[in-house]
């Protein structure tokens, strides 16, 4: 069963620069994930480019512009 995560949530899942699997819900406001466990590269701008799990939070965090 597939994980959501409201768009104000500051997840990895939620942000711009983790380019893990994920998928935008019908409503457009919701980020849905396999596991909360999926793993993705973070691209933040002046950071590395290292791996993070789907709800890792950091202060890096921006809206992915494909949620709502």
């Amino acid at each position: 069963m597939a994980e959501t995560y409201n768009s104000g949530s500051k997840y990895c899942v939620t942000c711009s620069y983790w380019t893990g699997p994920r998928e935008v819900t019908m409503s457009g406001t919701y980020s849905s994930v396999e596991s909360s466990q999926d793993k993705g590269k973070c691209v933040a701008p002046g950071g590395s480019n290292f791996d993070q799990i789907a709800f890792h939070s950091c202060s890096r965090w921006e809206k992915w512009p494909a949620l709502k």
